[in-house]
């Protein structure tokens, strides 16, 4: 999550509202009861995915031998190596489809 320097400074009030609906969301999503219902809403929003692989993404459990717990999601806040080469691919597929849509 990234946000401007002068929205923090001037709206801290929106700022927080936004770091709340951040830790709700991600409470929802962590939660395996929500498992389904998450996985039919990316299902109606994205294109390219097979119902059988959205269901698995999302309940699947890690090996054990990775980590040794049932952890669902693992949030990182900060720009590790992982999340900068995600915003770079979703940034690169985001223009290629700005650039198909003109």
């Amino acid at each position: 999550m990234v946000m401007p320097q002068a929205l923090i400074e001037q709206r801290p009030d929106v700022v927080k509202a936004w770091l709340q609906a951040e830790l709700d969301a991600a409470t929802v999503f962590a939660d395996s009861k929500n498992a389904m219902e998450i996985a039919k809403m990316a299902l109606s929003q994205t294109t390219g995915f097979q119902e059988k692989v959205a269901m698995g993404i999302r309940v699947r459990l890690y090996a054990e031998g990775r980590r040794g717990t049932d952890v669902r999601i693992d949030l990182a806040f900060g720009f590790t190596p992982e999340a900068l080469d995600l915003i770079n691919k979703a940034s690169a597929f985001t223009r290629r489809n700005q650039e198909h849509s003109v």
